[in-house]
C-alpha cells in the first residue's frame, strides 16, 4: 500500500491540483511521514480498508448486498416513521424468510449467482492480486483500475 502511494504520488507527471487529495489520503489511509522519516499511523489502519486479503479469499469487496436489502426493507414497511407492531409484523416476515433461505443452503441449495460481469471482474483481480509483482507497481496498480469502475 505504501509502495503504491508513494511510486504514484513521487512521480514529476504527478499534478499538484491533486496535493489536497493526496495529503487527506496520506493522513487518512497510509500515515503521514513524521520525525526520524518514520510513518505515523494512519486514522483508519490498513487492515480495516485494505481489500487484498477480501479479494484473495474470494470474498465481497462491497455492501452492495447488504446496501440491496436495506433497500428492500425500507420498501417493504414502506413507512418513515413506522408504528412498534407494524415494524415487529415486518421483522417477523423478514425473520421468516430468512429462515426459509437458510433452511434452503443448508439442504444444498445454491446461493443467489452473482451477474456474470461481476464474477469475471473478481476472478480478473484475484489473479492480478495473486500475480503481485512489487517491482511492477505501477502496472499492477493500472490493471486494478482497468477492471474498477466508480
Amino acid at each position: 500500500m505504501v509502495l503504491g502511494f508513494e511510486t504514484l504520488t513521487s512521480g514529476a507527471d504527478f499534478p499538484d491540483e491533486l496535493d489536497p487529495v493526496v495529503d487527506y489520503f496520506e493522513a487518512t489511509y497510509i500515515g503521514n511521514i513524521g520525525r526520524g522519516g518514520r510513518r505515523r499511523r494512519p486514522l483508519f489502519a490498513h487492515g480495516l480498508w485494505s481489500q487484498n486479503e477480501r479479494v484473495i479469499d474470494n470474498l465481497p469487496r462491497t455492501t452492495n448486498s447488504l446496501e440491496g436489502w436495506h433497500n428492500a426493507f425500507n420498501g417493504m414497511v414502506n413507512k418513515a416513521h413506522a408504528s412498534v407492531p407494524s415494524l415487529i409484523a415486518k421483522l417477523q416476515t423478514e425473520e421468516a424468510s430468512t429462515s426459509v433461505a437458510v433452511e434452503r443452503f443448508v439442504a444444498g441449495h445454491p446461493p443467489q449467482k452473482k451477474k456474470k460481469k461481476y464474477v469475471g471482474v473478481d476472478l480478473r483481480l484475484r489473479q492480478l492480486v495473486l500475480a503481485y509483482d512489487p517491482s511492477r507497481i505501477v502496472t499492477f496498480l493500472r490493471s486494478i483500475a482497468h477492471n474498477l469502475t466508480l
